[in-house]
């Protein structure tokens, strides 16, 4: 089901990605990418090509539908969503009730939404109540007798108070309601992993590791869980453990492109860069312009002394209009490699403007400056990185600038 933007994306990961029997889900994987990349009208034709492959499955039935609803083929999308209902009663209504509001068919509306609302898989009341699609329906009194009803019980509501904290990002506030709940009870595996989530955010590793560890040992055939624990064991420094997690994480999701970037990210760390490099290629097949990624990209590749192909990578970025700091240290950084000095200069410059206190950009600068014979202005520079605690730049002052 389509979901609200900022809804975090580790709920969207226990919402929508189920444990696939079947190896490879590349058709159904490249229409979540073509969707979230705006490509909507070629998402219509791989999910297509999943529903041939699966006809049965309930999952492609109302993306396809939703697709159909995107592109404004309403008559369409009801049809495809009635479909659905054939497979599963109930599923589509919410979709239903979307179409209806649009045409100002309230009655019918509000009878999706209660059909809707019996089931037990559904998303969030607020998610519901905030959905621009029912701005007109809100507005009716059946909308305020609608949820006089109470259609979710106590699990789901606290639920949906978790999720409200993740979107304020308090997490402090999340790990004490999530504890609370477990003391009074034994917890299911979704609450320990929620509470996992919130400790990798207050960068309590050990920690959230533990709370994944339980969520699998209740729940083994969730790759999500192998995924974060994956995450975890990555920011405590137990690659190969991670590596393993990340294996199992794709072999359940049927090789979710999703969880790639780590998979790089572990491999890097390990050392094995010819694999990180592949795990980025496959990833930007299905997601091109992701830029963040693609700095990761270049940063891996410079680790492996590609130097070429990570201008190229970080170039991308830049272009884009999406480059920090780092970004444009790291190219600097190339630039050195070649005694490209003019360039170098040029991107730690435009790193300090981006972040004036980043004191190793300083030294970085600082050491062009003295390849140019610029002495005086490079010992400025370092002085200031060594008055921010950056110690490797009293070296290079006492050699320099210590008359």
């Amino acid at each position: 089901m389509l979901l609200f933007k900022w809804l975090p994306q580790f709920l969207l990961f226990f919402a929508l990605t189920p444990a696939f029997s079947q190896k490879n889900q590349y058709y159904w994987y490249k229409t979540t990418a073509l969707i979230e990349n705006d490509n909507v009208e070629m998402a219509l034709v791989y999910i297509d090509s999943a529903i041939q492959q699966n006809p049965k499955n309930v999952e492609y039935c109302i993306k396809r539908a939703e697709i159909l609803l995107q592109l404004g083929n309403l008559e369409t999308a009801i049809v495809a969503f009635n479909s659905c209902n054939t497979l599963k009663g109930g599923v589509s209504s919410l979709g239903l009730a979307k179409i209806y509001t649009s045409q100002q068919k309230f009655d019918a509306a509000i009878a999706e939404l209660k059909k809707y609302l019996s089931e037990s898989d559904k998303i969030s009341e607020s998610q519901i109540k905030l959905d621009p699609s029912f701005v007109e329906l809100s507005k009716m009194q059946e909308w305020t007798d609608l949820w006089k009803t109470e259609w979710y019980n106590a699990g789901e509501r606290f639920v949906a108070d978790v999720e409200y904290l993740f979107f304020r990002k308090k997490w402090d506030e999340a790990v004490e309601l999530l504890s609370n709940r477990q003391g009074k009870s034994k917890g299911n595996h979704r609450l320990f992993a929620l509470r996992g989530q919130a400790y990798y955010n207050l960068s309590s590793y050990k920690s959230a590791e533990a709370d994944f560890s339980e969520s699998i040992r209740r729940s083994k055939r969730n790759p999500n869980y192998y995924f974060w624990r994956a995450k975890c064991r990555l920011a405590l420094k137990q690659h190969k453990a991670a590596s393993k997690d990340l294996d199992m994480a794709m072999e359940l999701s049927g090789d979710n492109p999703k969880f790639l970037p780590e998979r790089a990210r572990v491999y890097a760390a390990l050392g094995n860069y010819e694999s990180a490099i592949e795990s980025l290629k496959i990833y930007f097949n299905y997601y091109p312009n992701d830029f963040e990624n693609q700095f990761l990209f270049g940063t891996i590749l410079f680790q492996s002394n590609n130097y070429l192909e990570a201008l190229f990578a970080l170039g991308k970025v830049i272009r884009s209009g999406n480059a920090n700091a780092e970004c444009y240290e790291l190219r600097g950084l190339i630039y050195v490699k070649s005694s490209s000095w003019e360039l170098a200069l040029t991107d730690f410059t435009k790193a300090l403007e981006l972040e004036p206190n980043r004191a190793q950009t300083m030294h970085y600068r600082a050491e062009v400056l003295i390849k140019q014979g610029m002495q005086r202005q490079a010992c400025i520079e370092l002085r200031e990185a060594i008055n921010r605690g950056y110690f490797p730049s009293q070296e290079l002052f006492f050699k320099h600038c210590k008359k």
